[in-house]
């Protein structure tokens, strides 16, 4: 039963696109080739896939009635029917005294027409959507080319040519169909080996044994050639099934190799049936689906607290290999590094055991979108006026005019910076555009400096838990008054700082000091408040020439609960250094720390 799917669709899968340059890869070859829409092969191009040829579907309602008469007939060689034993003989009879075999799934293509049913289609979490037709073969492995959409804010209508973009999926027979998306349904399927005890129900027979679902399979796998005999003989004879497992990574250009990628949600897929699970903390994941044959691997970059997506609109996903056994995947440049990079930051925002501050609680899925362009002078944005809506909450670009391809630890910074802002506008209480007095209250030298030192503290602990610390240190001996090379074991008066550069945001000559009524907004002094570092202290040792533009600051606060309820208190700078005075003792500073270093800024 063949169908014409969108010229759209087939255009956007056929071409293949260059990213930036590939950084060193040690997992197995991945050569990819893709192939155009007239059916020629392309040139290949690593991390892309196309659409190959249509595929005869052996769970179509008519192939799986064939299957069923042909078992009656037995008019399949011999090897196949000698696998029938008593119990499942009397499976058959059963299924075979049915007046019609009724469908257990759908196969179905919705095309929502406009960017706020795509986001409707996309939150439905009962769904497992794909983004390309699920009977098609698929060439290569990675990104799927997506076509660029922009949007009307007051229509919402899209300005790429309606369908937004076509998505597939299987859905029971007993699930209803999102109202009001335009769909097609595209095929009636019969999948013995996934029904449940209500679709069992609704269509009126007991749920099949596994060993007489796998031979109905294999009989229409067998009929429409998807199959040899000789390769389905090959694969059952004595073969006990695979568990999908495997190891996601992804490049860290600070720690220079690979690191586990937590919480990636990696699916398994034969034809319209789909398992998944997420990696843990390790980067390792297994399913306990066995398969007898090759699966589908795929990663979709969500989770139940967020949704990373391809520009403004589109799901992300990374397409991997069809393949028997497990799949260990090096993921090394391009946008499925970032959506990799994000998704690390994610994981320890919502999970990670290292985050004392508080975390986002939004009431939808926090929406994440990656824009593979410049940011200009920014690298990422929050915006309030987003939340509830069908556009992203956050942002993460490709990089800026200063850094035209972020470093990982940017990527990771920004990433956790914006989670930032999301948090403390959800913790003030909101949840749409209209709870904003909240949080517009405070000034923006209060939001920008707060989620700095969250994005600063952050990336820092998580290459502190990679045992590859962010910062040189050095020390200094106060007892011989003197540096110290390297970490020293002996017991004695001396002090290590973390040696200021700009990824620390130590520099405070950026902040306009001499000038009190214009405070520059992305300061470090909530940064000053939590480090263990004085950089007036260390410039006066190590490089004494700069130690006049810096704060004495001698406050290191560890009490992080404390804090934040100092911040939700201060909505400006003297606010802060008030409540901070007030809470000292909570705090575990002293007055007269607080008092030195606000003295510097005239506060």
């Amino acid at each position: 039963m063949k169908h014409f799917f969108p010229l759209l669709l087939l255009l956007s899968l056929a071409g293949c696109a260059k990213d930036d340059p590939a950084l060193p890869n040690d997992a197995p070859d991945r050569t990819v080739v893709c192939r155009t829409g007239d059916g020629t092969r392309s040139a290949p191009e690593p991390g892309t896939l196309a659409l190959g040829k249509q595929l005869e579907n052996p769970f179509s309602l008519e192939n799986m009635q064939e299957a069923i008469m042909s078992i009656k007939t037995r008019s399949l060689p011999l090897p196949l029917l000698n696998r029938m034993t008593g119990e499942m003989m009397n499976e058959f009879i059963k299924l075979d005294r049915l007046p019609f075999l009724s469908p257990t799934h759908l196969y179905v293509r919705f095309d929502p027409k406009n960017t706020e049913e795509l986001d409707l289609l996309q939150a439905d979490t009962t769904l497992v959507l794909y983004a390309f037709p699920l009977d098609y073969e698929i060439l290569g492995e990675g990104e799927m080319p997506r076509q660029e959409v922009t949007y009307d804010p007051e229509t919402l209508e899209a300005t790429a040519t309606a369908p937004v973009e076509s998505l597939y999926a299987s859905v029971p027979v007993t699930q209803a169909l999102p109202e009001g998306i335009a769909h097609t349904i595209l095929e009636y399927l019969f999948i013995p080996d996934d029904m449940d005890e209500d679709i069992a129900e609704e269509i009126g027979i007991a749920p099949l044994s596994p060993d007489f679902s796998e031979l109905l399979i294999d009989q229409s796998m067998y009929l429409t050639k998807n199959i040899s005999l000789e390769d389905l003989q090959l694969e059952t004879r004595g073969s006990s099934g695979w568990n999908p497992q495997g190891v996601i990574r992804a490049y860290d250009d600070h720690v220079g190799d690979y690191v586990a990628v937590p919480h990636a949600k990696v699916r398994t897929r034969r034809w319209f049936t789909t398992k998944y699970t997420y990696t843990d903390k390790n980067g390792y994941f297994r399913i306990g689906k066995t398969y007898k044959r090759p699966a589908n691997y795929s990663i979709a970059w969500e989770s139940h607290d967020w949704d990373v997506r391809d520009g403004s609109f589109f799901q992300a996903y990374y397409n991997g290999p069809k393949r028997k056994g497990e799949w260990n995947l090096d993921i090394n440049n391009g946008k499925s590094l970032r959506y990799a990079t994000i998704t690390r930051a994610l994981y320890h925002h919502f999970y990670g055991p290292n985050n004392p501050f508080e975390r986002v609680g939004n009431q939808h899925k926090t929406k994440i979108a990656y824009l593979h362009k410049s940011g200009g002078s920014n690298r990422g944005w929050f915006s309030y006026l987003h939340i509830s809506n069908i556009t992203p909450d956050i942002a993460i670009y490709k990089g800026s005019k200063y850094e035209p391809i972020s470093k990982t630890q940017n990527v990771l910074q920004t990433t956790y910076h914006e989670l930032g802002h999301c948090a403390m506008f959800h913790n003030c209480g909101g949840d749409d555009i209209h709870d904003s007095d909240n949080y517009t209250k405070y000034k923006k030298v209060i939001l920008e400096s707060w989620a700095t030192m969250i994005g600063w503290y952050m990336t820092t602990a998580e290459y502190e838990y990679l045992q590859h610390p962010r910062f040189e240190k050095v020390g200094w001996d106060y007892d011989y008054n003197r540096p110290v090379a390297g970490l020293s074991r002996i017991v004695r008066n001396i002090i290590y700082f973390d040696v200021p550069d700009t990824d620390n945001l130590q520099d405070v000559s950026q902040w306009e000091y001499q000038n009190n009524t214009h405070y520059q907004k992305y300061s470090p002094i909530f940064i000053d408040l939590v480090d263990n570092s004085n950089q007036k202290e260390y410039y006066r040792l190590f490089e004494p020439y700069n130690s006049d533009i810096y704060p004495d600051d001698k406050i290191c606060i560890k009490a992080y609960s404390a804090l934040v309820d100092v911040l939700y208190q201060s909505t400006n700078l003297t606010e802060l250094k008030a409540n901070l005075l007030a809470n000292c003792d909570r705090l575990g500073t002293t007055r007269e720390a607080i008092e030195d270093y606000f003295a510097f800024y005239n506060i």
